[in-house]
């Protein structure tokens, strides 16, 4: 994925084992968190590893891919006209809102110990500091994408020529088999309002900066996706309200480009299939 930091993980010793050395674009001033005081992606009550307790046979890492291993490893082929946008759909079984909870769970600890981690949190602030949102929340967080958790394929309109008919059906169930535990990095330098994402009541949402993703391999598909299949998981990401990116974009010129993986979150922008 062209501009982005991807890291799988080898193992969950190597995992913490290693501290990854900061990236130059990522040696980020900012003020730090006041000791003494929770920073705020983090419980007051922070989480047990038990990974390293002496009843523990498995890590975090180890727990995810099982927990992934449990749900159904199919999806069905959706395509949204408005946008020429094709996904697999993963439906209520991964989408349900206690199944979502369970992986972002999953998730927060691989997240939180990774060497990047610091830096993307000092980022997060600093896109804060910049819409001078001093209350703004850094959190572990599902995708924001509309879609919810799912497969990017393409954009692709059904009246182009060279489209594929006899690979995208929409309706058509495809399997797959979920791969290792991956963590990258998007290396946006702004916070910038993509298509397709969720935004709350209250006119906020989410901007991701460190992913955890599971890359893919089709059981029963052959399509060649602009980016390696995966799906997104979980992101560390800074809660800012959208009204205010938008205006930060029109002051700066920001334009609205794609830099991480795939979708609407799962890489994050529809524009970019």
């Amino acid at each position: 994925m062209g501009g982005t930091c991807c890291i799988p993980f080898a193992s969950t010793e190597s995992f913490k084992a290693k501290k990854q050395p900061l990236l130059p674009d990522q040696e980020i001033e900012s003020a730090p968190t006041p000791a003494g005081q929770p920073r705020p992606d983090r419980d007051v009550n922070p989480v047990v590893d038990d990974s390293q307790t002496a009843d523990s046979k498995t890590g975090p890492e180890e727990r995810l891919k099982e927990f992934l291993a449990s749900l159904p490893s199919k999806g069905i082929i959706k395509f949204e006209e408005d946008t020429n946008f094709w996904s697999i759909n993963l439906g209520e079984a991964w989408n349900g809102e206690a199944i979502s909870s369970q992986i972002v769970s999953l998730c927060k600890p691989l997240l939180e110990g990774h060497g990047q981690h610091e830096a993307c949190h000092n980022k997060a602030m600093l896109w804060a500091s910049t819409l001078n949102d001093k209350d703004a929340v850094i959190e572990c967080v599902k995708p924001p994408s509309v879609a919810g958790f799912h497969i990017s394929l393409a954009r692709w309109s059904k009246s182009d020529a060279q489209f594929p008919k006899d690979k995208l059906v929409e309706g058509k169930t495809v399997e797959f088999e979920c791969g290792d535990i991956e963590l990258f990095v998007s290396d946006r330098a702004e916070p910038v309002n993509l298509p397709g994402q969720h935004m709350d009541e209250d006119g906020f949402r989410y901007y991701p900066i460190l992913w955890i993703k599971t890359p893919l391999t089709w059981k029963d598909f052959e399509f060649q996706t602009r980016f390696a299949p995966h799906i997104s998981l979980a992101a560390l990401a800074v809660r800012l309200k959208v009204d205010e990116v938008e205006q930060y974009q029109q002051d700066k010129g920001v334009k609205d480009t794609v830099a991480d993986s795939v979708v609407g979150a799962d890489a994050l922008d529809k524009k970019q299939n």
